[in-house]
């Protein structure tokens, strides 16, 4: 089995992740520091002064200006994969009820429980793939070939009948699309390129902090730790919201396990 870095990250808990690389960049960007301060003779830096101030403000803005769009987007991104997952618990709850009453009771029976194993399947066996970012669109499996082989058998009587299961055959076609889009957003990251630029752009920020003179040596020190670690937050940020169903801001099956209660609550109303 593959061991991954998504699998890595998720097998730590955020909170000891986010201590462990505050204390990795804070160490480095103090070591640093430390070391830039025994190589440069501060005299020297006194004179640029105000050519420090002017790269360490022109980075800094650039930087937020990335980091801010960087942020937009993909919350933008995890929030479209929220509601593709929403409106396809949605869709399938819909399929349930639409089933009720219509069709024969052995063909409402059959479609009912393909629901049930299509919300198992999506909480029980998507739902860690997708955790652990494995590309899942190329799959059909079983719940759904099963479900919609069903509906192919479907042979409609009476006007009543047809029209209800047309309905069902739109919602079913609406259920695949909202279905590919929680599944096509699983491994949509915003690319090695843009990850190097903000790591990069975090490090310049850093290092362009070192140019500036300071009267206490342990009033920059705490000025890098408050710089390095907020960035390294930020970074974290940034990589939960890029792993929509990974980390503290992780999308739950929730939607789909309230499917479940809905439809156990049915069976035992229709099965006292």
């Amino acid at each position: 089995m593959n061991f991954t870095s998504a699998d890595f990250l998720n097998s730590i808990p955020w909170h000891i992740t986010a201590l462990i690389a505050i204390g990795v960049a804070s160490f480095f960007a103090i070591g640093c520091f430390l070391l830039f301060r025994k190589l440069i003779n501060p005299n020297v830096l006194r004179k640029n002064q105000e050519i420090a101030s002017y790269a360490l403000n022109t980075i800094a803005l650039l930087y937020c200006v990335i980091v801010g769009f960087v942020v937009i987007r993909v919350q933008e991104r995890n929030s479209t994969v929220r509601d593709h997952t929403v409106k396809e618990a949605n869709l399938l709850l819909n399929l349930y009820y639409a089933s009720c009453d219509v069709f024969s009771h052995e063909i409402s029976c059959r479609i009912r429980e393909e629901i049930r194993l299509y919300a198992t399947d999506v909480i029980n066996r998507e739902w860690p793939k997708m955790a652990n970012c494995e590309d899942l669109t190329m799959e059909y499996p079983k719940s759904v070939h099963n479900l919609w082989a069903t509906y192919d058998k479907i042979n409609p009587q009476g006007r009543g009948q047809a029209a209800r299961y047309s309905e069902s055959l739109s919602r079913l076609n609406d259920l695949s699309r909202a279905r590919f889009g929680r599944l096509s957003n699983v491994d949509r990251s915003e690319g090695a390129f843009m990850w190097t630029v903000l790591i990069y752009g975090g490090i310049l920020v850093v290092i362009s902090s070192y140019l500036f003179v300071s009267t206490s040596v342990l009033e920059h020190m705490l000025h890098l730790f408050f710089i390095s670690s907020f960035i390294v937050l930020v970074l974290l940020l940034i990589y939960s919201l890029d792993t929509p169903f990974a980390g503290p801001t992780a999308i739950s099956p929730k939607p789909f396990e309230h499917v479940l209660e809905l439809i156990d609550e049915k069976h035992r109303c229709s099965h006292p």
